[in-house]
């Protein structure tokens, strides 16, 4: 259901001269005069693509108008259309908002992380200008076409990070520790027996000249930094520009990303990281929040959730409850 918050408070000021309305009467009143400078008809023009902007034909399309002022239980109406051979839809309707629901297309998955824009608002009082007012212009949704050589996720997790330490990650596990010093303890337990460090990050500099320090720790093991969009275009691993260590200055930008891949990660062949920080100036530290993606393909068996995660993400099926004696390894699986 689309929820939209406006600054713009109504002015009831020409029925307050009313005598005996309370204000709920008032601001019906107000709603009923209003209703048909707020609805109108209207025509939304869409198109669909993947992530790589190639159109998908025959995608279900399922969008929702809705009323400005009209009672809560007819205030939304439910609308779809099946995209062409471009891509195109058009929806035809009546209200002031309309806004995407889901799409939906055999081999493809639709996540609304891919569309930052999927409202519209309409009304006489609205200048239609942009994405999705015209046939020229439509506006552009996004899915993500399934593939076997995508990537799972392992883990995400955040923390704090200040000058005077650095952190440990394996890109396998869920694990991440402080320092080289506690990893004996990790070992001890039976649980982090096979913990395995494949990178360590820190912190270096002063507030203003901060900057992010990656290192990969194996053996012939490096970084690849890429640019995308979003992690799900990371499917194939490059052939070079690997580097045992990288360094991104933060200087005095509050936020910023990193996207690269680790060869070689813990016996993997490859590893995908998307590390995004906050600049705290204040408090003189960063705040790290770290996304590890894998393709599972190496030494490791695959642990029972992270196949589940592969069967759900990448093949797009239910989990369902798996022994570990039943899991193969990728490479025999695909």
């Amino acid at each position: 259901m689309l929820l939209v918050i406006s600054s713009m408070q109504p002015s009831l000021a020409g029925l307050d001269l009313i005598p005996g309305l309370s204000k709920m009467d008032k601001a019906k009143e107000y709603w009923r005069e209003h209703r048909a400078e707020r609805n109108e008809d209207f025509i939304f023009y869409g198109r669909v693509v993947d992530l790589d902007g190639v159109p998908v034909q025959g995608a279900l399309v399922r969008m929702e108008s809705r009323l400005w002022g009209v009672e809560s239980g007819s205030a939304f109406r439910n609308y779809q259309a099946t995209t062409d051979s471009k891509g195109n839809f058009t929806i035809g309707g009546y209200g002031e908002l309309i806004g995407l629901l889901e799409i939906t297309r055999d081999g493809y998955l639709y996540r609304f992380e891919y569309n930052r824009s999927r409202v519209l608002l309409y009304g006489k009082h609205v200048e239609k200008k942009g994405p999705g007012y015209g046939s020229q212009e439509p506006m552009v949704f996004k899915m993500r076409k399934k593939a076997d050589l995508a990537l799972v996720n392992t883990y995400g997790m955040g923390w704090l990070l200040r000058t005077d330490g650095y952190r440990l990650v394996d890109l396998y596990r869920m694990d991440m520790i402080d320092d080289a010093n506690m990893m004996g303890a990790f070992r001890i337990s039976s649980i982090f027996r096979d913990w395995h460090p494949d990178i360590s990050i820190k912190l270096e500099g002063e507030p203003g000249q901060y900057r992010l320090v990656l290192e990969a720790l194996d053996p012939e093991s490096g970084f690849a930094q890429i640019d995308v969009e979003y992690p799900e275009q990371m499917t194939l691993a490059p052939e070079q520009g690997y580097q045992p260590r990288i360094v991104v200055p933060i200087g005095h930008d509050e936020f910023g990303q990193v996207t690269a891949y680790v060869r070689n990660a813990g016996g993997l062949f490859y590893s995908a990281i998307s590390l995004r920080y906050n600049h705290v100036p204040v408090h003189r530290y960063v705040e790290c929040n770290i996304g590890a993606r894998t393709n599972l393909v190496g030494d490791r068996k695959l642990e029972p959730g992270l196949y589940e995660e592969y069967e759900r993400q990448v093949k797009g099926k239910e989990s369902q409850p798996l022994r570990r004696g039943d899991l193969p390894l990728l490479s025999e699986a695909l």
